[in-house]
């Protein structure tokens, strides 16, 4: 009978765990989906204020692909994000790297040299990379390991299929991490 007793505390245990991991999990889908209207507002503010107009290129590839993302949120989920970032294309690398070509033309508009569109363009992606680790669990901890564990991330990079929704998304995710620390950068030059 004490034996049953301690099961049924474990369970409960558990359960309770349960309940506050997707509390928490809810919450931080919600704070990163506040943070990319936060995004939105400050590309929209920097057309108000003048420092780029509606029709500018940067104006228009951030704040198209921003407003995909936030007419899902918060419960978008992982293959949403991709397909909003890549204009419904089926095609992963293919779609990365048109999106690739289209920021590589961004990057050399007059527009980016200011630091007030650097931050915003940095928010951005710091905001996408939190979107895509907040909306899987199981994205996030091969994230955190293999950043943490490199021969993790050989052996994820091996047994994963390339076409896999949880490898393209890694992938993004590492793609906007490296273009946040860019943009972080040349904020700080």
């Amino acid at each position: 009978m004490v034996l049953n007793i301690y099961y049924l505390h474990t369970i409960i245990f558990l359960l309770v765990v349960l309940f506050f991991y997707r509390k928490y999990v809810f919450a931080q889908r919600e704070k990163y989906s506040f943070r990319m209207y936060k995004v939105r507002d400050d590309f929209v503010y920097l057309v108000a204020s003048g420092e780029m107009t509606e029709t500018d290129p940067v104006f228009s590839h951030f704040y198209k692909r921003i407003n995909s993302i936030l007419s899902m949120a918060p419960s978008v989920g992982i293959d949403d994000i991709l397909h909003a970032l890549f204009n419904n294309s089926s095609n992963f690398d293919k779609s990365l790297a048109k999106v690739n070509k289209q920021i590589e033309r961004i990057n050399n508009s007059d527009t980016v040299k200011k630091e007030e569109v650097k931050l915003a363009i940095e928010n951005y992606y710091y905001g996408v990379k939190c979107m895509m680790l907040s909306h899987s669990s199981i994205l996030r901890i091969i994230f955190i390991l293999t950043k943490r564990f490199n021969p993790i991330r050989m052996l994820f990079e091996k047994l994963i299929p390339k076409t896999n929704s949880i490898s393209s998304a890694y992938k993004v995710t590492l793609f906007a991490e490296s273009k946040a620390k860019y943009w972080h950068n040349k904020l700080a030059n």
